[in-house]
């Protein structure tokens, strides 16, 4: 909570109290004016004329406390009128929740979430006018599930199916201004990855990104980076893994996705992983890690590589740039 939801709680409460506090003067008045005058509702008796105004009173306090409730928070009209559709909607989750726990400790993954689903991908060419873009699209959407039907129905996956409208929200994707805008400026590559993590018996369910085939890095740039102090517990093998997993982590904040970086992969390493080691267990203070881009790292380097190529190399105190 922050300071201006604590103080429209307080007000709200602070209004409550106020207007309770007003009712029940009023009430307090007309029963004390209903006992000194004798007065009467309806012919009644007048002491039960008085018991009438106090019950009203504390009637009238009740709906004006419930009433301002309603009218302040949305939370509270949910609780009156639609908890039971509330608590239909949690034990739906609570049991969508035990299933998918059961799936992922007992189930058997065919394909991860985000990762590709074809081993081919469309180009459609820098400028293509519209007719062009909606055709490429269709061709690689109908491409894609007949491929993955193929593929992964027999590891136990059910067929992908094409529901209504499919092909117009593929027709609006080729329409849509960012699109157009895109490919007025380089090539779009177009991939098929896992909309969610499936697991045998699931039924295959696919999405299709559209990625700008620009230049994310040029080849001998360096990605990232990172310190290592020397010492004799130094694992070189698994500060290169790290070292991969951020240079995975930062290709994906210059928008490639995660189904693109999926093999980061070491091609050179200087020095040699002993000789790095051997500094490392040797030596004293912090040294650099750094990747460095071993190529022109386009998104469609892991398409037609299988990987996205780095040079990793340990920098010694002084020194600056790739050997």
């Amino acid at each position: 909570m922050n300071f201006i939801d604590d103080l429209r709680g307080s007000l709200l409460i602070l209004g409550i109290v106020l207007l309770a506090g007003g009712i029940s003067y009023v009430g307090d008045r007309v029963g004390h004016q209903v006992g000194r005058k004798r007065l009467t509702l309806f012919n009644i008796r007048p002491r039960y004329t008085s018991t009438i105004v106090a019950v009203a009173t504390g009637m009238l306090i009740a709906l004006a406390v419930v009433s301002v409730a309603l009218l302040a928070s949305r939370d509270v009209q949910t609780a009156f009128f639609k908890l039971a559709s509330v608590n239909r909607e949690i034990s739906t989750l609570q049991q969508r929740e035990r299933e998918l726990g059961k799936k992922v400790n007992t189930g058997r993954l065919v394909v991860g979430v985000d990762s590709l689903m074809t081993d081919f991908y469309a180009t459609i060419p820098q400028g293509s006018d519209l007719a062009r873009r909606k055709e490429i699209m269709r061709a690689f959407f109908d491409d894609t599930v007949k491929f993955v039907n193929q593929t992964y129905v027999p590891f136990g996956l059910k067929p992908a199916r094409v529901p209504k409208g499919t092909y117009q929200r593929l027709n609006a994707t080729a329409s849509s201004p960012q699109l157009g805008f895109l490919n007025g400026r380089a090539n779009v590559l177009l991939i098929a990855v896992a909309h969610r993590n499936l697991f045998v018996n699931d039924r295959i369910d696919l999405s299709l990104d559209s990625v700008p085939d620009t230049l994310v890095y040029p080849a001998k740039t360096q990605i990232v980076e990172f310190k290592i102090d020397a010492g004799r517990n130094v694992n070189v093998n698994l500060s290169i893994r790290q070292l991969s997993n951020a240079v995975a982590q930062v290709l994906q904040n210059r928008g490639l996705s995660s189904a693109l970086v999926a093999n980061i992969t070491p091609v050179s390493v200087y020095p040699s992983l002993s000789r790095m080691q051997q500094l490392l267990k040797s030596g004293h203070g912090s040294y650099l890690l750094v990747a460095w881009a071993a190529t022109d790292i386009y998104p469609h380097t892991y398409l037609q590589e299988g990987q996205i190529p780095i040079v990793v190399t340990l920098l010694q105190p002084g020194q600056s740039s790739i050997p």
